[in-house]
């Protein structure tokens, strides 16, 4: 990813990331940098598919300001959304920015 991205309350940097099932039952998506050095947890519901095509992997993002939230995520022919609302976005901003001691 060409920018910071911000999963639950954690910030994540600008890198490459691998983004996996965390436990056997559907729903809790790892999303982890390539060298193992940041990671986070995101609680996820099922997405249904504006279509019937098989989707490629990807991923959305919903943007607040100059910070980047991730919203979606489509992987072997699952999407799973991550419940967002602009409210939600707002405080994790101000939770990151307290821990930061902004």
């Amino acid at each position: 990813m060409p920018f910071a991205l911000i999963v639950g309350d954690t910030q994540l940097p600008a890198g490459e990331y691998e983004v996996e099932e965390a436990t056997d039952e559907p729903g809790i998506l790892r999303i982890q940098s390539a060298d193992g050095q940041s990671s986070a947890f995101a609680v996820t519901i099922n997405a249904e598919s504006p279509n019937d095509s098989t989707p490629k992997a990807e991923l959305t993002f919903e943007k607040v300001g100059d910070e980047y939230f991730l919203s979606r995520v489509v992987m072997a022919g699952a999407e799973r959304e991550i419940p967002l609302t602009l409210k939600q976005m707002e405080r994790e901003l101000v939770t990151i920015a307290e821990s930061a001691g902004k």
